[in-house]
């Protein structure tokens, strides 16, 4: 979430390059989100969704690796608070008040969910999260389950996020005014009516 001022969008690309460089190495995948995906005017934060490597523990548990990334984000700018979720810093790469957050997507979070969720806006999440129990699903901690059975549905893309919803993965930057019309039509006549 933003706070400081905000910088415009090449720029903020051209950040998010540099992060992913020094990240990507250390993690099995990230993804650039926020309003940088969703390609807006001026950005106020970084974010980036990334899934740690896993390491096994001596009883067989799957840990993530968090060191190394905790490591390169004191290198990136001034720690502002972390844990095995998420992680900030701020005066990133010396730009005083630009903010990275990094949200760490490791189970039982779900890849797809997170990154839907992570990339916005906010209304559009809170929409599928509300509606998808109209079709018998509850999505709590980043993956879903039916709501009768606590079976797991899987969200490890971000189209079988939407689809608890009924909704189409639409491009990032059209997510603002499909928010806008899914909630209205909520408001109208409830989910998938």
């Amino acid at each position: 979430m933003s706070v400081g001022s905000r910088i415009r969008w090449a720029e903020a690309y051209e950040i998010a390059g540099e992060v992913a460089r020094r990240i990507d190495p250390l993690v099995a995948r990230s993804k650039c989100v926020g309003s940088v995906r969703r390609r807006k005017d001026t950005v106020g934060d970084i974010e980036f969704v990334v899934e740690p490597f896993m390491h096994g523990d001596l009883l067989g548990n799957e840990e993530p690796v968090l060191e190394v990334v905790r490591a390169t984000m004191l290198e990136l700018g001034d720690w502002v608070k972390g844990g095995p979720r998420m992680m900030q810093v701020t005066n990133l790469l010396k730009h005083k008040g630009l903010t990275l957050d990094l949200y760490l997507a490791h189970a039982p979070a779900a890849w797809g969910s997170t990154v839907a969720i992570r990339t916005g806006p906010a209304d559009m999440g809170r929409y599928v999260v509300t509606a998808c129990r109209d079709f018998g699903y509850r999505h709590e901690n980043g993956y879903a389950q039916h709501l009768d059975t606590g079976e797991r549905v899987p969200t490890d893309t971000e189209e079988q996020f939407f689809a608890l919803a009924s909704l189409p993965c639409l491009p990032p930057q059209q997510r603002e005014q499909q928010a806008q019309m899914a909630w209205a039509a909520y408001r109208m006549h409830g989910a998938g009516r």
